[in-house]
């Protein structure tokens, strides 16, 4: 590890202004970052290869490191209907929830669940972490998990309705589950091939912030055949995984007069994600109490 790097870290770990750095980086410095704080974080790294050495016996989904997102259903992780069913149950008992600084997407951060709700026994379901730890190197944080309804609102896409990559990590996954029946009008999910997407990054110089972050379509069409995007539709219960940092991605785009979609998002970051060192109060604990759960579920939601 550079060790002037390492110096550096260590000076400004607690420097928002280094935090924006990261964030509006190139993907080269971003990962020079990454690297140096994982090298600070190597005890901890250790334990979560190790720990996902012992899932490897799990026959996981398998996320290709060239597309970077792969579809899949509940049904195909054992009995977990019940979290659509938890996520429309959530959505009933508080109606009309207002949205945040996007119009377009109630975005409802869930804090101090019970673990043995729907949402946390997918969460922390062996086999689903065994296919993201594949992806990730390493078992990952359960960073949050969040219900997601989007709205139909006039005038040209903006913010997340514009192709855009995540900036909390260099690597992600996040799993969108989808809790209402989507098609193409109901304004699904759709991304770039995390190939493509790095190659489209490098050609128009792209940053993680700034007025830049959001690419318009019209920057994208002349890079990529529109055949290329994929467009995560389906019934409730469909879901893909997903790392949001390598794939450059969009959604909520509603057509006129077509109903919205409702999803629940789980995201998993590294130890050496940047939100997670130099934000810490943004990610607060998923789960109200983590006594008694093993000593795999404490790693996944930090508490060991």
């Amino acid at each position: 590890m550079n060790r002037r790097l390492q110096q550096q870290i260590g000076r400004t770990a607690d420097s928002a202004t280094w935090f924006l750095f990261a964030r509006t980086a190139d993907d080269r410095l971003r990962s020079a970052y990454s690297k140096a704080l994982l090298g600070v974080r190597r005890r901890e790294v250790r334990r979560r290869i190790a720990a996902r050495d012992m899932l490897q016996a799990m026959p996981p989904l398998t996320v290709p490191e060239e597309r970077g997102f792969a579809p899949s259903r509940l049904g195909d992780w054992g009995e977990h209907a019940a979290v659509v069913d938890e996520v429309q149950r959530y959505m009933a008992e508080h109606p009309d929830p207002q949205a945040g600084v996007k119009p377009y997407l109630v975005d409802i951060a869930l804090r101090g669940l019970d673990r043995s709700s729907a949402l946390m026994r997918f969460a922390l379901d062996p086999a689903v972490l065994a296919t993201v730890s594949q992806y990730m190197g390493m078992v990952p944080r359960l960073a949050g998990v969040t219900i997601l309804e989007s709205r139909a609102q006039p005038g040209e896409p903006k913010g997340s309705q514009l192709f855009h990559c995540d900036y909390e990590d260099v690597r992600q996954v996040k799993i969108f589950v989808h809790c209402s029946d989507t098609q193409p009008e109901n304004g699904p999910l759709c991304a770039i091939p995390a190939a493509h997407s790095w190659r489209i990054k490098q050609s128009i110089h792209y940053r993680y912030g700034g007025r830049d972050f959001r690419v318009p379509d019209s920057v994208i069409a002349p890079l990529l055949p529109a055949e290329e995007i994929a467009q995560f539709t389906g019934p409730e219960g469909s879901l893909v995984f997903i790392d949001t940092s390598s794939c450059f991605h969009y959604g909520s785009r509603i057509a006129p007069g077509a109903g919205g979609r409702l999803m629940v998002q789980f995201q998993y970051l590294s130890p050496a994600a940047f939100e997670l060192l130099f934000a810490p109060g943004i990610r607060r604990p998923v789960v109200a109490d983590a006594g008694g759960c093993t000593e795999l579920e404490r790693l996944v939601l930090g508490a060991g």
